[in-house]
């Protein structure tokens, strides 16, 4: 069969060969440089996003979600810039430790990781204990600001380190 063939001989076997495309090596970099400075830019709209929501009471859940995410997408930007193969995680901690295996200097972010982290699920579902009771969490004003402080902590960290063309502009 057709697919067999394909799978044994690795190649196309029938129709006219694609043509090879050569990037030259200043391409390769503009489009790591361009795919970098969208992951930034995603991470500086959720922090724009979580910076205005900050002002309407009551809704801080959603402040703690755009930190968390904005938080995640800078970190994923610099390894990104670096190479590094991304997997799907909304983990901080995790990403920090890559981010670490390429710059020691993230490990200063460890703590901050670790409290802005669970913000990806913590407040966006409804959590029952062991005997299905809803368990009502609201977070305060407090953990709206610290979270948005450490998240634009991390955003200008990250940018600090890469250079001028994978930065977000503004």
């Amino acid at each position: 069969s057709l697919p067999a063939a394909v799978e044994r001989e690795g190649r196309l076997l029938y129709g006219e060969r694609p043509a090879r495309r050569v990037w030259d090596q200043t391409e390769v970099e503009g489009q790591k440089a361009n795919l970098t400075r969208s992951w930034l830019v995603r991470a500086k709209q959720d922090l724009r996003t979580a910076a205005r929501v900050a002002e309407v009471p009551a809704i801080q859940e959603t402040v703690l979600y755009h930190c968390q995410q904005a938080y995640e997408k800078a970190l994923k930007g610099f390894l990104v810039w670096h190479d590094w193969p991304l997997r799907k995680t909304h983990l901080l901690p995790e990403l920090i430790e890559e981010c670490e295996a390429l710059d020691p200097e993230f490990a200063q972010l460890a703590r901050s990781a670790a409290v802005v982290s669970p913000y990806a699920w913590k407040f966006r579902y409804p959590i029952t204990d062991a005997h299905g009771v809803l368990i009502e969490i609201e977070p305060s004003d407090e953990d709206a600001a610290e979270a948005l402080r450490f998240a634009r902590e991390a955003f200008d960290f990250v940018v600090r380190r890469l250079p001028p063309e994978a930065r977000p502009s503004g």
